[in-house]
């Protein structure tokens, strides 16, 4: 998983859906170093950065197919792992994801960052995340397109 999902899922409190929607769970190294950057300016980071602890994984060197897009460090890593098979990458930034998507891996983003990109009043804002975060299954996590058309079942590892 990206820092930005992990930072939406923080500041609603609901990490555990996370775990509970994901049959094993990876956070490289550089993602939590990203999360703990950003503490200064958002204090849920903080207690996402503690969770990701729990699932961390080493980065690996970037291959010549990732590096050539010029993602950050965070989303470079997930898709790296990705590449290793039987994962899927968790990420909200749209060159990431077309990135991903060039390389056909499976990939899925929080329905949480669609929330806050739409064009609602700033009002309605904390309701909709309000519900999205109280909200089950697969309400909380949307698959991309490309995911549903490579049949990917519910038993692969998510790169979050």
């Amino acid at each position: 998983m990206d820092a930005s999902p992990l930072i939406l899922f923080s500041r609603v409190e609901r990490l555990d859906l996370i775990e509970r929607l994901a049959p094993a769970v990876e956070v490289p190294d550089t993602v939590i170093h990203e999360v703990l950057n950003g503490v200064g300016w958002d204090k849920s980071a903080l207690a996402g950065a503690d969770w990701a602890k729990r699932f961390r994984v080493p980065d690996l060197s970037l291959p010549v197919n990732v590096e050539r897009w010029n993602l950050d460090s965070g989303e470079s890593q997930v898709i790296s792992h990705c590449l290793r098979g039987g994962r899927w990458a968790v990420l909200d930034d749209q060159a990431a994801r077309r990135c991903v998507q060039s390389l056909g891996l499976l990939m899925i983003g929080s329905l949480l960052k669609h929330c806050s990109n739409a064009r609602l009043p700033r009002l309605a804002r904390p309701t909709t995340s309000e519900k999205v975060a109280t909200s089950l299954g697969t309400l909380v996590l949307k698959p991309s397109a490309a995911s549903s058309e490579n049949g990917a079942n519910g038993h692969d590892k998510v790169e979050f």
